[in-house]
């Protein structure tokens, strides 16, 4: 059951950041191009939710892994926009 919610997790993560990238646009608002890495940084915080209370024993390895790698790239992918957006603004 934990096993079927982390992969029913990692679809929504991958089909939200889809989608959200087919809406983006050059011209589109400057707080749009945040929404990928907020999807990222709420499916970290999701996964590090699930590995304390809900998996059973050897799924929380798993799910502090995934926890650990959105958490990276959400950070990565937050601060990359953030710096194309202060460095081009303007």
């Amino acid at each position: 059951m934990s096993l079927l919610l982390s992969l029913l997790l990692l679809i929504m993560v991958y089909y939200s950041i889809h989608f959200s990238q087919k809406q983006l646009n050059p011209y589109s608002k400057w707080w749009v191009k945040y929404i990928p890495s907020v999807i990222t940084l709420l499916a970290s915080v999701l996964f590090f939710i699930k590995a304390h209370y809900i998996s059973s024993i050897y799924q929380p390895i798993m799910d502090m892994t995934l926890f650990v790698l959105f958490l990276v790239f959400g950070l990565i992918s937050f601060f990359a926009i953030f710096l194309h957006h202060r460095f081009t603004a303007g």
